[in-house]
C-alpha cells in the first residue's frame, strides 16, 4: 500500500515531477497572469526533460554541459548526485536505500538504462518520482551506475577521465 507521507517526501527531494504536477493543478484554479505562470513552470520542467538537467542547471561545470566519451562518467555521477542523492546512498552496502543494492549491483547498462526509459520516466514505479531525461543523460547515467555497481573506484576512474596522461605517467 502507498504511504502518502513517504510519496511526498520522495516529491519534496526530487521535486521536478510534482513541480509540474502541482503548477497543472495550481492553473486550474487561476485566471489571467497567474495562470500563465503556471503555465511556464509546466513548460520549464518539461525543457529539463527536453534539453536536459546538465545543459539548463546554473552550477554545472562547463565541461560537463556536453557529454561525450572523455566525461560520460563524470556526468553520470553529477546527475546521481543531482537526481537521486537526496533520498538514495550512492555507496555500495550504505544502510538506507543504497542505489547499487537497489539495482541488485546490476553492470549492464542497456538494462538500467531501459529501467530510466520506462518505469522511471513514465513515473509508474511506485515511491519514485517520475524522472524524464533526454537520452545522452540517460545514458551518461546508467553508465555511472553500472561501473559503481562494478565495485569499481568511480573516482579514480573519473580522475583518468579528466587527467589520462598525468595518471599514465603515475602522477596523480
Amino acid at each position: 500500500m502507498l504511504r502518502a507521507p513517504e510519496i511526498l517526501a520522495h516529491e519534496i527531494k526530487n521535486p521536478l515531477a510534482g513541480i509540474r504536477g502541482a503548477a497543472q493543478l495550481l492553473g486550474r484554479k487561476l485566471e489571467g497572469g497567474e495562470l500563465a505562470l503556471t503555465a511556464l513552470i509546466a513548460e520549464e520542467v518539461d525543457r529539463i526533460a527536453r534539453d536536459g538537467l546538465l545543459k539548463l542547471h546554473p552550477f554545472v561545470p562547463n565541461r560537463l554541459r556536453t557529454i561525450n566519451d572523455g566525461n560520460r562518467l563524470e556526468a553520470g555521477q553529477l546527475l546521481a548526485k543531482m537526481m537521486c542523492a537526496s533520498c538514495h546512498a550512492l555507496e555500495p552496502g550504505a544502510p538506507l536505500r543504497n542505489l547499487p543494492d537497489e539495482f541488485h549491483r546490476a553492470t549492464d547498462e542497456d538494462l538500467i538504462a531501459a529501467y530510466l526509459r520506462g518505469p522511471l520516466k513514465h513515473g509508474t514505479q511506485p515511491y519514485m518520482p517520475r524522472i524524464d531525461l533526454p537520452e545522452d543523460e540517460i545514458q551518461a547515467l546508467a553508465h555511472y551506475l553500472a561501473v559503481d555497481d562494478s565495485g569499481r573506484d568511480v573516482d579514480r576512474l573519473i580522475a583518468q577521465e579528466r587527467h589520462p596522461h598525468r595518471l599514465a605517467r603515475g602522477k596523480e
